[in-house]
């Protein structure tokens, strides 16, 4: 059986994932949001209506909870939405893991900085701990944004360009 390679794109609101498998790929996301829900799924243009009807692609959305009250109170309902980011992120792409899948996933969030990147440090962990349980860690690969000078591009590369790059020079050298 070929290897299946699933990408991770983790973020706190809309973490993403791809899955490249005999030679098809499947993706999705999973959105929090404060907006309501039922009206983003039908209105016309809307982004989650778009994806919802796009083949191969998985879409979930829940309501976020803010976490609001004393600093104690506040600590605490980030810890409950981290595991609800965690648990219902790893319930969309474990139908997609098997014994061939290999995991891929940026090692921090480049883009973050303060309280925002202690936030996103904390739940990238309780999403690596779930991989881990779930794929092995021999299988999961934490890759450094520092790496792309390793993929010779040398601008800051588009998502497409650093995509295209680190397919052909890591995971089909690997695999």
């Amino acid at each position: 059986m070929a290897k299946r390679i699933l990408g991770v794109d983790f973020s706190l609101n809309s973490p993403a994932w791809c899955l490249l498998a005999e030679g098809e790929s499947k993706w999705g996301s999973f959105h929090r949001t404060t907006k309501k829900i039922g009206p983003m799924m039908v209105k016309d243009g809307s982004p989650f209506k778009v994806f919802s009807e796009i083949p191969n692609f998985s879409l979930n959305v829940i309501e976020k909870e803010r976490a609001d009250g004393e600093y104690w109170e506040v600590e605490r309902k980030k810890i409950e939405n981290f595991l609800v980011i965690a648990d219902s992120f790893m319930d969309m792409i474990k139908p997609h893991i098997d014994e061939e899948t290999v995991v891929f996933m940026e090692g921090i969030s480049f883009g973050s900085s303060g309280n925002s990147l202690i936030d996103i440090s904390m739940c990238t962990a309780l999403i690596r701990e779930r991989l881990v349980n779930v794929v092995g860690s021999e299988r999961l690969n934490i890759y450094h944004l520092l790496q792309l000078k390793n993929l010779h591009i040398r601008v800051m590369p588009k998502k497409m360009n650093f995509i295209k790059h680190f397919w052909i020079n890591t995971v089909r050298t690997t695999f």
